[in-house]
């Protein structure tokens, strides 16, 4: 951010240590100026991004300082806080840390939109548009040699449905991605609903099986696969040099158990342990579904 001091003009640096380092010896030199009297005439504010029209726009495409000659300098998103860059694509519940004269704060709010309340708005055009493309999806039956049948399913339909709109971002004033707010509860809300009804309707038959021989070697079986292919899963991530976070959210998925992703989320808030999990849980789906008619 460009301040003057004193008319002369003086460069406000954020970053890390490295590129400040590589900025100074750009730009000139470092001043001994107290940063507080340099920062007087700036204002810096978290701001929340609830206007959808901002969805998906790259910051270095909203001419900020020609606007309001203001500037973002950090961004936080899913508890993670990061230096904005123009290349940074926004999404709807972003934090973005804003720096500006005063009199121009209140337009950079409002242009950014920064509603509490916007947050919990559920566009529910891009939901039932989403889930009934997801279904059509599901319906569509492929048959096979020997009279034999394909079909996606609704649950599987949905998911590759949703991976596809996720990547899309939007399609004009259509946004398919929800904030993270409503993202977080539709999940939390959704790991209820799945376990509570895989209780229902696995419980009697577990009590019935759970304590005969073949209900043993099951578990059994089971723990070893498990292991087994946790282990691989690890090893394989040490060598690609991935983070204990992405492994532990990769692990959740290639098992397609939300459990282990709740229990991950509740040891790390960081992003990616969804991000291990959303680029497997997908793809071990549909590999499952796709095995089932020829293991029949």
């Amino acid at each position: 951010m460009l301040a003057l001091l004193n008319d002369q003009p003086i460069l406000v640096l954020d970053g890390t240590e490295k590129n400040i380092d590589e900025a100074v010896q750009a730009f000139g030199r470092r001043t001994d100026a107290d940063p507080a009297q340099v920062m007087n005439p700036l204002q810096t504010a978290m701001v929340i991004v609830t206007a959808r029209a901002l969805a998906d726009r790259r910051l270095g495409t909203l001419s900020l300082r020609e606007r309001f000659g203001a500037d973002v300098a950090r961004l936080r998103r899913d508890d993670v806080e990061s230096l904005a860059t123009p290349q940074t694509e926004l999404k709807v519940g972003d934090r973005v840390l804003i720096v500006t004269t005063a009199p121009r704060m209140e337009a950079v709010r409002d242009f950014f939109g920064n509603s509490t309340r916007g947050l919990s708005n559920l566009d529910w055009i891009s939901l039932g548009t989403g889930m009934a493309l997801g279904y059509l999806l599901g319906m569509v039956t492929i048959p096979l040699p020997g009279g034999a049948s394909f079909s996606l399913g609704p649950a599987a339909g949905c998911i590759l449905v949703g991976l596809a709109l996720g990547a899309i971002g939007r399609t004009g004033p259509t946004v398919w991605e929800p904030s993270t707010e409503i993202a977080l509860t539709l999940r939390q809300f959704g790991l209820m609903l799945f376990l509570g009804v895989v209780g229902l309707a696995a419980g009697p038959a577990f009590i019935e099986t759970v304590f005969t021989r073949v209900g043993g070697l099951a578990i059994l079986m089971s723990a070893v696969l498990t292991a087994l292919t946790a282990a691989l899963l690890i090893a394989a991530a040490r060598l690609l040099g991935q983070s204990v976070d992405r492994t532990f959210g990769a692990l959740a998925g290639i098992t397609g158990q939300p459990a282990i992703l709740d229990y991950a989320l509740s040891r790390s808030t960081d992003a990616r342990v969804t991000e291990g999990y959303a680029q497997l849980f997908a793809l071990i789906m549909v590999v499952k579904i796709a095995t089932v008619p020829f293991l029949l």
